[in-house]
């Protein structure tokens, strides 16, 4: 999807990515003991056949075992002490090293989020240098949650140490949303607005029959499904494009999709906060994730686990004269319903289509809004070729008073 590379999301595009089914792991908290300390424990050798399966259930409550302590699983650790509910993670997130699992038994499982358990789960023996989590501790108040676009730099339940090409964080943008075909087939990149509105581009989703559409929130590698909170998946019950949208030109290429129910918010699943109408960015460091193709054409391959690369939004009379320089000819008009980002060799690629470039509020930088959907752009990883986004502050009108008919009358485009 994303690197070093240009964005094309043309509205001819069909993608076939198929994505897995999703299942509920079990849930048991081993954020005290490391990556490395969990294969010692489990007395797993390098030339063992391995039982890969999700972090948080290895070892869970062993068949028969009647000494279990209330609140701890079969090996005596603390099962509340991270996972409150399936929605809800507390505490410090569990740290995977790249490469510790690449020179350990963790190397047979192709699945990040999985490791080398035992058939029989031995007890747990303190290694040197861990830490001993004390006696279990009954959970406190989940914690409320925040307000929109605020990001998990860190991950949630897991951090993933060593990522090479620019993978984010498990839960790290909360927002994003992935549309889906009732056969488990991408669509488009999309975000959550507001808990039962999706924004994606109207170029991905004019043609498709709602009752044939899904939302995913909350995912995070899409050949999986061992993630410690399982992802949301959500009817669609409505496709509203923008009034003005053009299918040719792609102006005011912007979409909602109306859930059938509202999505439940926590960690993972959080909305992105909107800007103001006709709101500029220029020169900001702004972000666009998703899981589209790694390079443009035939080679490029889509990407398992969510990605993310900087951009700097660019000045919109700037990027027409950028454009004028490409195949599109020195009479190109950029329309107004355009923002552009990028242009320094790093963008969105094929199967970016609707996902979000969002910026820091200049009025509270640590909270994000959306600037724009990935639309369309020239040729592929060109430096000096910004790409182009439907612009959200300049829909956002619309955004807003569809948003107050459909769901939430008095909806707050500034702070969703």
């Amino acid at each position: 999807m994303l690197g070093k590379r240009a964005v094309v999301a043309t509205a001819s595009m069909l993608m076939m990515l198929i994505w897995p089914s999703e299942s509920k792991p079990q849930n048991v908290d081993t954020s005290h003991i490391s990556d490395t300390a969990l294969i010692d424990a489990f007395g797993v050798g390098s030339g063992s056949k391995c039982n890969c399966v999700p972090l948080t259930s290895c070892c869970d409550k062993r068949p028969g075992d009647t000494t279990q302590k209330p609140g701890t699983n079969s090996a005596g650790v603390p099962i509340l002490q991270g996972l409150v509910d399936d929605r809800t993670i507390v505490g410090p997130p569990i740290s995977i090293n790249i490469g510790d699992r690449q020179n350990s038994p963790n190397a047979q499982c192709s699945d990040l989020l999985t490791v080398c358990c035992a058939k029989e789960c031995p007890k747990l023996t303190q290694t040197p240098g861990t830490q001993d989590p004390g006696p279990a501790q009954p959970p406190g108040p989940a914690p409320q949650p925040r307000g929109c676009g605020t990001t998990n730099p860190d991950g949630v339940g897991v951090r993933v140490i060593g990522f090479t090409a620019q993978q984010a964080q498990l839960g790290e943008f909360p927002w994003m949303v992935a549309v889906l075909d009732k056969t488990n087939k991408y669509v488009a990149g999309a975000s959550l607005l507001h808990p039962r509105i999706v924004l994606t581009a109207a170029h991905k989703v004019h043609t498709q029959v709602a009752s044939n559409l899904i939302a995913r929130i909350g995912d995070w590698d899409i050949s999986a499904t061992t993630e410690p909170i399982p992802p949301q998946n959500i009817n669609v019950a409505k496709v509203l494009t923008h009034t003005g949208f053009d299918r040719t030109t792609l102006v005011n290429d912007v979409a909602l999709l109306v859930l059938q129910s509202d999505a439940v918010l926590g960690k993972t699943v959080m909305p992105i906060c909107l800007p103001e109408p006709r709101q500029t960015f220029d020169g900001a460091d702004c972000i666009v994730t998703g899981w589209g193709k790694d390079v443009f054409g035939k080679t490029g391959q889509f990407q398992k686990i969510l990605k993310k690369v900087t951009v700097p939004a660019v000045n919109h009379n700037q990027c027409q004269t950028q454009l004028r320089s490409t195949r599109l000819g020195s009479t190109f008009t950029l329309h107004d319903t355009f923002n552009c980002a990028g242009g320094n060799g790093e963008d969105a690629c094929d199967g970016d289509g609707g996902s979000p470039l969002i910026c820091p509020n200049p009025r509270n930088p640590a909270e994000y809004v959306q600037m724009g959907v990935v639309a369309w752009g020239i040729g592929c990883g060109k430096v000096g070729n910004p790409g182009v986004y439907g612009s959200i502050p300049a829909t956002a009108d619309w955004i807003t008073s569809t948003i107050d008919q459909e769901i939430s009358p008095g909806f707050d485009v500034r702070i969703g």
